[in-house]
């Protein structure tokens, strides 16, 4: 059992000599049997042994029309286009070449067994299902069949096809891929000329050339790393690309490479600067990357001790309302939710007591009680990000995610009961006097919601028992 892998590949391998060699009939017996010992690998784990399988029934193919029989080596490069496609459909960057090569292959098998009036919809249904991006790169290997059998106009109709789904994909690095795989069957083409009413129908991004000066000069742009270089770039180039030669090439280069944010950038900020002017544009940009350094500092400082001098070094950090917005567009990691959480909480008290609760988890409980006699609902979700571990907490976690749970819910008290159920249970006798006491004054504060708290409050009372560990206060 722990040979029989490398006993198919053996065989595969053999197969394709003894075909070179002129024994048929011989490379067809070989291949067969690494085909039924892969078959039965695959069976067991699919996951490992079906590309295996269907590379060898591909050569299956390629054996069994050496031989004559065309029927059955239709049948078998079908069932390799069958597992290639379930492969690319799960994991498209790795298996699309083994598609499109069975692809190519279904379509010289059909050619072979007079089927040729369906190898169109054969080859659009064995990409069916897949990806717009990948159903593009599909559709150029009938382009490529067509040309290769001299049907120009067919090969043409097909680059039309091919253009038309790349165009389809939501994805922009798979967008730009098939782009520029329909943009270099479309060069390599004999019937590519421009008085082709097919090319003609074909978008820009397919035919317009890209001259490899402007290539060179988008380089330049995307070449560095930090805002002073590209300001530099821009007032050295400003005039050169406002002209209608350069941003045309730029829109062709945006079509083609759209997962390269940073040449959509360059378009968008040229565009902002024919409106309001080179120095304003570059003034609030420089700005705007000064932010991003200066936040990306912030959450680099090792140490909670070296954030808060950082950000008492640098009061922009929490002044200036963009900030949030800079964190905001940065991502959702924990470390960027839990500076974000910071910042709010510094807002609702000092950035000192903010700090204080993400290093003390007592301090953190000690700000929860206060926001919940406050009713300060957006204040505690910053707190609840700035120092998770608050989340851990026996009791406080459950008694504060209760309440959570009912300012959230217009309905009534809904789950909140049953979180106040577990905070119950893990209460000391004294959290659970204190608690209830804390919701019965809730009640009074929120007339409107009084019976939710007083249900919240009736759960604590009639806990029974409890644990003596300090956990917090309530």
């Amino acid at each position: 059992a722990a040979f029989l892998p490398d006993l198919a590949g053996s065989l595969n391998n053999l197969s394709n000599q003894q075909a070179n060699t002129g024994d048929r009939a011989g490379g067809l017996a070989s291949i067969e049997e690494a085909v039924q010992i892969r078959r039965t690998l695959a069976d067991a784990n699919p996951a490992a042994f079906l590309p295996d399988l269907a590379g060898s029934l591909n050569n299956l193919s390629n054996q069994q029309a050496n031989t004559g029989d065309r029927a059955e080596a239709l049948a078998s490069i079908e069932e390799a286009v069958q597992i290639h496609r379930t492969l690319a459909d799960a994991n498209p960057a790795a298996f699309l070449p083994n598609l499109a090569t069975s692809l190519n292959n279904i379509a010289y098998r059909m050619v072979e067994a007079d089927c040729e009036d369906d190898l169109d919809r054969a080859l659009s249904a064995g990409s069916a299902g897949l990806r717009a991006g990948v159903r593009a790169e599909c559709a150029l290997v009938s382009v490529r069949f067509h040309r290769s059998r001299g049907n120009h106009s067919k090969a043409a109709a097909g680059l039309i096809v091919a253009a038309e789904t790349a165009d389809q994909e939501d994805d922009a690095a798979w967008r730009g891929r098939a782009r520029r795989a329909v943009r270099a069957a479309v060069t390599q083409a004999p019937e590519a000329t421009d008085t082709d009413p097919g090319v003609a129908a074909l978008p820009a991004w397919a035919t317009h050339p890209l001259p490899d000066e402007q290539v060179a000069l988008f380089n330049r742009w995307l070449a560095p790393h930090a805002w002073e270089g590209q300001e530099r770039f821009l007032r050295e180039e400003f005039a050169h690309l406002q002209s209608p030669a350069v941003r045309a090439a730029l829109d062709l280069a945006c079509s083609l490479y759209p997962e390269v944010r940073a040449l959509a950038e360059l378009q968008s900020l040229l565009d902002a600067i024919e409106e309001g002017g080179l120095d304003p544009v570059l003034e609030r940009e420089r700005t705007g990357y000064a932010r991003v350094d200066l936040v990306r500092r912030w959450l680099e400082t090792p140490t909670w001790t070296e954030s808060r001098n950082f950000i008492h070094q640098h009061p922009d950090l929490a002044d200036d309302p963009a900030i949030i917005e800079v964190l905001q567009t940065a991502g959702d990691t924990p470390t960027i939710q839990q500076h974000l959480g910071i910042l709010v909480l510094g807002q609702r008290t000092s950035l000192d007591d903010a700090y204080d609760a993400v290093v003390d988890i007592t301090a953190a409980a000690d700000l929860a009680i206060a926001f919940i006699e406050a009713l300060d609902a957006a204040a505690i979700a910053a707190l609840w990000a700035a120092s998770p571990t608050l989340s851990r907490v026996p009791f406080i976690a459950a008694f504060v995610g209760a309440l959570m749970t009912l300012w959230q819910d217009t309905t009534g008290t809904g789950d909140s009961l049953e979180v106040m159920r577990r905070a119950a249970d893990e209460a000391t006798a004294a959290q659970r006097e204190v608690g209830a006491a804390r919701l019965r004054r809730l009640a009074r504060k929120q007339p409107e919601r009084a019976e939710s708290y007083n249900d919240l409050a009736a759960v604590l009372e009639a806990a029974q028992g409890g644990t003596d560990r300090p956990n917090g206060g309530a």
